[in-house]
């Protein structure tokens, strides 16, 4: 009985967690000038962090993707690539492309 417990509190003090973060976003997100040079560094370690879980997935992916060879998973990093900067840069069109290019890729045995 206690382990379901802590397990409610632990996700509990996650939430909270997440939260304070948020509203220390939301509070501070007036005072921040978008043309400002803290903002382009806020925009800068998004970016990169984004880049740096993407590289991540690619190259040493965990779970059931790292069954899969490299290949499948590089043609679908192209494919998406491809189709996000045809489509005007359109993140739904590339992400699309690539889970939807992994799949067939990986479906298929490639």
């Amino acid at each position: 009985m206690a382990e379901p417990l802590a397990a409610w509190m632990l996700l509990a003090l996650a939430v909270a967690a997440t939260f304070v973060w948020r509203l220390a976003g939301v509070a501070l997100s007036g005072r921040v000038a978008e043309e400002g040079a803290l903002f382009a560094w806020i925009a800068a370690v998004a970016y990169a962090m984004v880049a740096g879980l993407m590289a991540r997935v690619i190259l040493a992916p965990g779970g059931d993707m790292a069954l899969q060879t490299m290949g499948p998973r590089a043609l679908a990093l192209a494919a998406a690539f491809a189709v996000w900067k045809l489509r005007g840069r359109s993140l739904t069109w590339g992400l699309a492309a690539g889970v939807g290019s992994y799949a067939v890729l990986v479906a298929a045995g490639f």
